[in-house]
């Protein structure tokens, strides 16, 4: 999660500092103002990006990917700069409801999680933020909107850093290890880790499957029993795939029992 924490932090920089930059030069009406915000609020949507390609080892690489991502997200804003610096900046339809399309992935990547609040917040701050440039939208936008929005999205990132320091009351390592992954990385990565170990566990004959709330067996719910033979490989095997995406330590952690609080 390091990579989509820095764009979040670079991007809400990005948004703020420029957001400033407009106040104290009262420029908020003007065509320029309108460029820099379309440029800068473009890249509120990398963070997702960056999730979606978090698997080790192509994290890093992936990084140029997003970079090239936000490039062409804000290339209307670019080519209102270089061709027509006194006019606001033109959209397509198509673009705006791809802006919708990424907001609503946001979304619903965290509806189902611990942190269904901060994506909210998130989806609101940024709607409010581009609203004008939305399908739904008013090119007349209220002249507070901006602010509003990135208020919206500084409240999703603290919301989110509040709500990961939340102990769970699960007895069980491996529940509370598969159920604070799927809250961190969401639902497109949390349906993917379980589909391949629930095809592990069928291949190998275990009475035993990862389902979105934690282990269960065929003959009860979830936190039945298991044999522990069974749980030592489920184990071994969820912790094979997580550490594609996080550290042994922070499997250790959870295995071990510690809150989200204990972490450094």
């Amino acid at each position: 999660m390091l990579a989509p924490w820095w764009w979040s932090i670079v991007s809400l920089s990005l948004v703020a500092s420029g957001e400033a930059a407009i106040a104290v030069c009262r420029v908020s009406e003007t065509a320029a103002a309108a460029q820099w915000r379309l440029a800068a609020g473009a890249m509120t949507f990398c963070p997702l990006v960056a999730l979606l390609g978090a698997k080790r080892p192509q994290n890093r690489a992936w990084q140029f990917i997003v970079f090239s991502f936000w490039v062409i997200l804000a290339l209307p804003a670019a080519q209102a700069r270089l061709l027509r610096p006194e006019q606001l900046p033109i959209v397509h339809s198509l673009w705006s409801w791809f802006l919708v399309v990424l907001m609503v992935v946001g979304l619903t990547n965290y509806l189902p999680t611990r942190f269904w609040f901060a994506g909210l917040l998130a989806a609101a701050g940024r709607a409010t933020f581009h609203w004008q440039y939305l399908p739904f939208g008013s090119q007349f936008a209220p002249q507070q909107a901006p602010l509003c929005g990135l208020a919206l999205m500084c409240a999703s990132t603290v919301a989110a850093a509040v709500l990961a320091r939340i102990p769970r009351r699960i007895i069980d390592p491996l529940d509370r290890l598969w159920l604070d992954f799927r809250d961190q990385f969401g639902v497109v990565w949390g349906l993917r880790v379980a589909e391949r170990i629930n095809a592990l566990a069928k291949m190998s004959g275990w009475d035993a499957r990862l389902g979105w709330h934690g282990l269960s067996t065929s003959a009860s719910g979830p936190g039945a029993q298991m044999s522990p033979g069974v749980k030592t490989e489920l184990a071994k095997s969820l912790g094979s795939l997580l550490r594609r995406f996080v550290s042994s330590e922070w499997i250790e952690r959870r295995m071990a029992g510690l809150s989200p609080g204990h972490e450094a």
